[in-house]
């Protein structure tokens, strides 16, 4: 019952799998399959930024923000959100690296966004500093 919203310019490899909700599994005395009714926290949005390439076999789970400008490798299962400009991948998916150094990012985001739509350098550096791949490109 959760919405699912995609951005601009995002690609996907073949067979894509996005997932915004889940079947309850704590109905005693009921098979799953009859079990029709949900809980708020059975459903939760996917959204997918601008400027996303999601690789084939991907599968993206319930909660899940893509950042903008991101990759999702080839048949990683998406149960996390990622930060913009990264490269996740695996079964959970992890950042890997960032796609470009905060001097790229602010470079290729004056060319596709309006100034009050981009990231700062604050943003980046703060986004950067809170992941494992703090000064990888």
């Amino acid at each position: 019952d959760a919405p699912l919203t995609i951005g601009n310019n995002v690609i996907f490899g073949p067979a894509p799998t996005i997932v915004t909700g889940d079947h309850r599994i704590d109905v005693i005395g009921k098979p799953i399959i009859e079990v029709h009714d949900k809980l708020p926290e059975n459903d939760s949005p996917v959204i997918i930024q601008d400027d996303v390439w999601v690789g084939s076999h991907a599968t993206i789970l319930k909660g899940v923000i893509i950042g903008r400008g991101s990759v999702v490798a080839a048949g990683s299962v998406v149960n996390k959100s990622t930060p913009p400009y990264s490269i996740s991948g695996g079964v959970p998916a992890k950042p890997i690296r960032f796609r470009f150094t905060i001097d790229e990012i602010l470079e290729h985001e004056s060319l596709l966004y309006p100034e009050d739509k981009r990231y700062s350098r604050e943003e980046l550096e703060y986004i950067f500093s809170e992941t494992n791949l703090k000064g990888k490109k």
